[in-house]
């Protein structure tokens, strides 16, 4: 397990200062690039990308800066650990834990296949800049919320005997959970209250460090959030939304649900900045359609394995009536 380091800096006087082999980023970050310089730009991974990945860098042991979020970071992580590099990543919005794990997703399929990469040596926070990412950084608190969710699945596996208990890591879980609540709080400040949700999508990566994988922090919810995403480009924690609110309501079905559960769901029902946001994202039809569909079945057991299909599509769209 290994924590990065964090750094808290102009990123503009940061990038006048050091110098990199190659710099990865999105449309957006590639601005703040130096001319000339060695660059990947990218806006959505696939596993089959992984091949020409190995080949972007010729030297071992490299500098590579990552400016972004979760689809730079993933990748950034992929190259770093097959050249032994060093990594900085940037965040340009506070959306994912991806900063703080050490692993990696990339869109499979009609799903998302993760994989053991290092984590990042070096977190380069700017909170000038990350107050101007607006309703991404609400979408980080999604990000979080999902614990509840996730927690409940992850009991679920124990008890079917696939899955190992952790009492430390239940603890720490839960602590988080409840500091979600208090950002939920703030949602309409956020912007006031950035450093406790980096700390939180920290531990958030630190938890899945520390188990060896995403179950403490990630189930179902992602399950059917990695569906959305690969047919619609959108942000992680909007698809993510969604995958939350239908399956806090299965496990309420199956009599699974958590005190804890039941708050975070009201949260986000209640939250009309989010259902703004969610309503001009997507359309109503395409997101039934999307999550009704047959797809292959996933490794991690979840509620998803205990609710017959006819559950599961009924449920998604009265959540999408509701929603929409």
């Amino acid at each position: 397990m290994r924590k990065p380091e964090i750094l808290r800096i102009n990123v503009e006087n940061f990038l006048q200062t050091h110098n990199f082999d190659l710099y990865i980023g999105n449309p957006f970050s590639a601005k703040f690039f130096p001319a000339n310089s060695a660059t990947l730009i990218l806006t959505r991974s696939k596993y089959s990308d992984l091949p020409g990945f190995d080949k972007i860098l010729k030297n071992k042991g490299s500098n590579i800066l990552a400016f972004g979020a979760g689809s730079v970071f993933d990748p950034a992580k992929y190259i770093a650990s097959v050249t032994n590099s060093h990594l900085t990543v940037i965040p340009s919005a506070l959306s994912v834990n991806s900063f703080a794990t050490h692993r990696s997703s990339f869109f499979n399929n009609d799903g998302k296949k993760s994989i053991d990469v290092a984590p990042p040596d070096l977190v380069v926070l700017d909170f000038e800049l990350l107050q101007s990412a607006g309703i991404l950084n609400v979408l980080g608190i999604v990000e979080l919320a999902s614990t509840a969710t996730a927690v409940v699945d992850w009991d679920l596996a124990i008890k079917k005997g696939v899955e190992r208990s952790n009492r430390d890591i239940r603890k720490r879980s839960q602590i988080l959970i409840h500091k979600t609540f208090s950002l939920l709080e703030k949602v309409g400040d956020i912007s006031e209250n950035l450093e406790e949700l980096f700390e939180g999508l920290l531990e958030s990566g630190m938890l899945t460090q520390a188990y060896g994988n995403g179950r403490p922090v990630s189930g179902s919810e992602h399950i059917l959030s990695s569906y959305i995403e690969n047919h619609v480009e959108c942000a992680h924690g909007a698809a993510l939304y969604i995958g939350i609110l239908i399956v806090a309501e299965l496990q309420r079905l199956h009599g699974r649900t958590t005190k804890e559960t039941a708050i975070l769901a009201d949260y986000l029902w209640k939250n009309e900045l989010i259902k703004k946001y969610i309503r001009n994202q997507f359309d109503k039809n395409s997101i039934i359609r999307i999550l009704t569909a047959e797809h292959s079945p996933k490794q991690k057991h979840t509620i998803i394995d205990e609710c017959s299909t006819r559950t599961l599509r009924l449920t998604t769209r009265k959540i999408c009536d509701s929603l929409f």
